[in-house]
C-alpha cells in the first residue's frame, strides 16, 4: 500500500532546526474480517493483566536515543472497593530499567487510583489505564522491569522488556520506531502523551476491533533541513498471523 500524505490522512508537523523532524500520522481503517475482535471481556481474549512496550525517537541530547516506555493496566490486576457511587482501586507501579550487565541504570514510580462507574467496568476490555515514561539513553540493549502492586490486597504483578536501541545519526536521514496508538488528539490533556500539536495515546496491546475499529500510529521521519522536500511513505500492515491487511 503505497500512500502520500493526503491519501494516508496523516497529520504533518515540521520543526526546522538543524535536523528537520516530521511527526507523523496515519490511520487505516480495518475491516471486521481482518480485526482482532476485542469486544470481548479481556479474560475471554487472554490478554494479560499489566503489558509493556517501547518506541524509539530522536533525543534533545545529540549522542544519546529518547526512549519512552508505555504500560497498560487491566481492570483484573487490582482490587476494587466501593466508594460512593464508584469502584475505586489504588495501585503502585515501579518501573526500573537494567543496562546489559543487569545494572540499574534508572527508574522512576507511579502511584495513581483507577476508578469506574459500575463493577461491570471491571472486566470490560474499554476500561484500562495507560501511562508513559520518557527517558534519554546511550543506544544499546536494555531491560526493563515493571512491578505493578494492588494498594488493597498487596498482591503484585511483574512484566519485564526487552529493549534494543539504535542511534538516529547525526546529520543523516532516519525514521523513527513506530508507536502503535489510539485515535489522535489534540495535544489539550495528557502532557506526557504531547508530541507536538498531538495527543499520541499508545495502543500497548496493539489489539484492534470491533471497539476499535481504526489503526493508529505514529512516527518521526528525521532529515538535514537542506533536504527538506516532499516525501512518500509506503508501508505494509499485518495481522499477527502474518496475512496483509492493508
Amino acid at each position: 500500500m503505497r500512500l502520500n500524505q493526503d491519501t494516508a490522512k496523516s497529520s504533518v508537523w515540521i520543526i526546522l532546526v538543524a535536523i528537520s523532524v516530521i511527526l507523523t500520522w496515519a490511520v487505516v481503517p480495518l475491516s471486521q474480517r481482518t480485526s482482532k475482535d476485542v469486544s470481548r471481556s479481556y479474560q475471554e481474549l487472554g490478554l494479560p493483566k499489566l503489558s509493556a512496550d517501547y518506541a524509539s525517537f530522536k533525543a534533545k541530547t545529540i549522542d544519546k536515543v529518547k526512549l519512552e516506555i508505555y504500560y497498560k493496566i487491566l481492570p483484573g490486576a487490582l482490587q476494587f472497593q466501593r466508594r460512593g457511587d464508584r469502584y475505586t482501586a489504588s495501585y503502585e507501579l515501579v518501573l526500573v530499567i537494567y543496562d546489559r550487565k543487569d545494572r540499574q541504570l534508572t527508574g522512576r514510580t507511579f502511584q495513581g487510583e483507577y476508578s469506574v462507574d459500575t463493577y461491570q467496568e471491571t472486566e470490560n476490555i474499554k476500561s484500562f489505564t495507560t501511562n508513559q515514561a520518557a527517558f534519554e539513553v546511550y543506544s544499546g540493549d536494555y531491560r526493563a522491569e515493571l512491578k505493578l502492586t494492588d494498594l488493597t490486597s498487596g498482591k503484585s504483578t511483574i512484566v519485564e522488556l526487552d529493549i534494543n536501541l539504535s542511534h538516529f545519526g547525526y546529520d543523516v536521514f532516519a525514521l523513527s520506531d513506530v508507536e502503535f496508538a489510539h485515535d489522535p488528539g489534540d495535544s489539550s490533556g495528557g502532557l506526557q502523551f504531547n508530541k507536538g500539536d498531538f495527543r499520541v495515546i499508545p495502543s500497548v496491546t496493539r489489539a484492534y476491533g470491533e471497539d476499535f475499529p481504526k489503526l493508529s500510529f505514529y512516527y518521526e521521519i528525521y532529515l538535514p533541513a537542506e533536504q527538506l522536500s516532499p516525501l512518500e511513505v509506503a508501508y505494509e500492515i499485518h495481522h499477527s498471523s502474518h496475512h496483509l491487511v492493508a
